[in-house]
């Protein structure tokens, strides 16, 4: 490393004063480059960590060697500015590199005005100057205009200067509109990436607000016959593509900030579609979704609130789901029903309305299923939901992405249904084996050889124990024998049809115990059935899925 101030002789009479400076050939590291720096003093002041006092001075310009052909010029306190970054070493970037501020000319040569030039100036976002052409812009000879009173700002009206007339669209954000108000709006730092946001609020306290409503849209093909007949009138359809969260139609409506007065409506986003009967789909407000990572995650409604559903004529609060035979395979009567209803325990409950912030989660007790137990028993009644993080406009994460697990119940309907059918079976089947057990006076009266609830009998008496129970794939039945005679074990369905003989043979009196593998029954209620020269002794078994 050295340096000096000098001249420098070019030959003949041409000399240059050069101020010079050298290092070694390495371009990197935290040796290099050195750098040529301006650097102005005043008195020292031992606690001055930076500025014209400090040890290291006020730093005016510095030339930092960029590679073996470059050296980048930098106007500013670079020092100070590695000081502020923690360390972090901040040289200049560009061939002319302003560290603060800007640049300022006193007076414009009126020589060098050239209004024929086609070129501009500009800046990008971290300061870097570039230029543009002058026919990027969007032409200004008929822009918006600014009228009175309020004042309002128009377009494309009646009366205006421009030379549109009323047919002609108005484009906000691009140059070629296809509506009569389209909206282009690339995603920009500031601004929430949002076509059209509606609000609408009521600020004179002599008004009363009617309807407060941030979107209304409204559809009508009544006045159309003939071959101008819409096949579709939608009131409001939005599309909305290429970000982490993409809303196609947003509306806003607040009335919380009302002194006094109530609004009598109040609506977010309002779609209304009229057809005179000629128009082949008529929908107020339609959504459609598809292309989620997991297809479970697409979702044509969300509502974090409760819904009211509100027919017309023909229909009053009601909701149809598909059921339709012709949408549908390998039909079959479902079976075994009962045992699955019985291995659900309702529960009652209050939300945690802190749990998660911002689901509006109800009050009050409440009385219904927990999904995690739903899930043991019937898996495909559950589904597990995905809520992505929500974002300010700004872009600050206000609320993380949380999962939470939901149960389909109208599903459980044809559940229900069957459980039903099953347990009325049950009952005929009782009253038979209740009449024999009143005409056969070997049974016991007390009803304990008919399948009586308590797992085991005291004594010498027979007993049939099944555990565990419930179970999915395998239990164990221990029995005891009084007396010895022919044993058998049967298998019964819910209806009463006899399965399997599980086993048979002549024992002597004592206890005993079976091994049940039952995985080729589907889960459901079932009756074992322990014999004794022909004596029933009846149980019942509740297999689960896993």
């Amino acid at each position: 490393d050295q340096c000096y101030v000098g001249q420098k002789f070019n030959g003949n009479d041409k000399t240059d004063l050069v101020f010079q400076w050298s290092d070694n050939a390495q371009q990197s590291g935290p040796y290099s480059p050195d750098y040529l720096r301006f650097v102005f003093t005043s008195n020292y002041v031992s606690t001055d960590a930076t500025g014209a006092r400090s040890l290291e001075g006020l730093e005016g310009l510095r030339l930092f060697p960029n590679s073996n052909q470059s050296i980048f010029v930098g106007i500013g306190d670079w020092y100070k500015a590695t000081v502020d970054s923690g360390g972090v070493h901040v040289n200049p970037r560009e061939r002319l590199d302003l560290l603060d501020r800007t640049i300022r000319i006193r007076q414009l040569i009126p020589d060098y005005n050239n209004d024929t030039l086609s070129r501009v100036v500009m800046v990008d976002s971290t300061g870097r100057l570039h230029w543009r052409r002058l026919n990027s812009f969007i032409s200004s000879d008929c822009d918006w205009v600014v009228q009175t009173p309020e004042p309002h700002v128009s377009s494309v009206y009646n009366g205006g200067a421009c030379d549109w007339n009323e047919k002609h669209g108005v484009g906000v954000g691009l140059i070629v509109p296809k509506m009569k108000l389209h909206v282009r709006h690339v995603n920009d730092a500031l601004l929430s990436p949002t076509a059209v946001f509606g609000e609408s609020y009521f600020d004179v306290p002599q008004a009363p607000g009617v309807a407060v409503q941030g979107v209304h849209g409204r559809a009508s093909s009544t006045l159309l016959t003939g071959p101008l007949m819409q096949q579709r009138a939608y009131g409001v359809m939005g599309e909305s593509f290429g970000s982490r969260s993409t809303v196609g139609v947003f509306g806003f409506a607040d009335i919380t900030a009302a002194s006094e007065g109530q609004a009598t409506e109040n609506y977010g986003v309002m779609g209304l579609a009229l057809a005179n009967g000629n128009t082949d789909h008529c929908v107020g407000v339609f959504g459609r979704a598809s292309g989620a990572t997991d297809p479970m995650d697409d979702w044509a409604g969300w509502f974090e609130v409760n819904v009211n559903i509100q027919g017309g004529d023909l229909y009053i609060n009601e909701v149809f789901q598909l059921s339709d035979a012709g949408l549908k395979t390998n039909i079959q009567d479902a079976t075994s029903l009962l045992g699955v209803i019985s291995s659900l325990q309702p529960k009652s409950y209050q939300f945690n309305a802190e749990a998660v912030q911002g689901m509006n989660l109800p009050e009050g007790d409440r009385v219904g299923l927990i999904a995690q137990e739903v899930e043991e028993v019937l898996p495909e009644l559950v589904q597990e939901v995905r809520v992505p993080a929500k974002y300010d406009t700004l872009g600050t994460m206000v609320q993380e992405a949380h999962t939470y697990k939901t149960v389909n119940y109208v599903a459980l309907i044809p559940y229900l249904i069957g459980a039903v059918q099953e347990l009325s079976a049950q009952n005929a089947i009782m009253q038979e084996q209740l009449a024999a057990c009143c005409a056969n006076p070997t049974v016991p009266a007390d009803g304990k050889a008919m399948g009586s609830e308590e797992e085991t009998l005291q004594g010498d008496a027979r007993s049939l124990l099944i555990q565990p129970n419930p179970f999915n794939e395998q239990t164990t039945l221990s029995y005891t024998l009084e007396r010895s005679g022919r044993a058998q074990l049967l298998v019964n369905s819910a209806d009463g049809k006899q399965l399997k003989a599980l086993y048979e043979a002549v024992q002597e009196a004592g206890q005993y115990q079976y091994t049940w593998n039952n995985d080729d029954l589907v889960p459901g209620v079932y009756y074992v059935t322990l014999l004794l020269d022909g004596e029933p002794l009846v149980k019942k078994a509740v297999k689960v899925a896993r």
